[in-house]
């Protein structure tokens, strides 16, 4: 790994560096420590190195599941390191791109982490709270992707147009675990409520 530096000189100073930042003792006001413990985004390396630096009894990266894995191109990274989301600190996570890019996928892995305790995939000692908002110009009669958490047995509710929402109860009730873990709610503002 080191030919892929200048020389190996370089490369000790860039890991002694990397190991010095994930040293939980970095600075007194814990600044560095709590910029790596809360980042959203870890190799399973990344988690192993923090935790091992742990001046406690507990690990620093407690709650975490598998989002995917490093496809290589980055000389630091090994080629399939296990990715993982760090779901013990709130996030707020925005998805685009274009249809059959992954939006759909990465989303429901990224709910489910947060959501689901499956031991195969992470660790989830306490479930999180999960908030999705989708809007999609003809999505009127498909229900919401995520609505199909309640299948699994988390509860749902989706805010739906009141215009849509006897039409949209329909659609939603044959998702299966719906009847016992799905709400359909009507989505109202107040005029009072809504600004320029």
């Amino acid at each position: 790994m080191a030919d892929a530096y200048e020389s190996a000189n370089d490369y000790q100073r860039e890991l002694e560096a990397f190991i010095e930042l994930a040293s939980l003792n970095h600075s007194e006001d814990g600044k560095a420590s709590a910029e790596l413990r809360n980042s959203p985004l870890l190799t399973s390396r990344t988690k192993q190195l923090i935790n091992s630096k742990s001046n406690g009894p507990e690990d620093q990266v407690q709650q975490y599941g598998l989002l995917g894995h490093h496809v290589g191109g980055h000389k630091r990274i090994e080629k399939h390191q296990p990715v993982l989301l760090n779901v013990q600190a709130p996030q707020s996570i925005f998805l685009c791109g274009s249809q059959g890019s992954g939006k759909s996928y990465t989303l429901s892995c990224i709910l489910e982490n947060c959501l689901l305790p499956d031991v195969k995939v992470g660790r989830l000692k306490r479930p999180l709270c999960g908030l999705a908002f989708h809007w999609d110009k003809g999505s009127g009669d498909v229900p919401a992707e995520v609505a199909g958490l309640c299948s699994q047995g988390v509860n749902v509710r989706v805010l739906v147009s009141t215009s849509r929402s006897q039409h949209l109860d329909e659609v939603y009730e044959r998702i299966p675990g719906a009847s016992k873990n799905l709400e359909i709610t009507p989505l109202l503002f107040r005029d009072t409520d809504l600004s320029i």
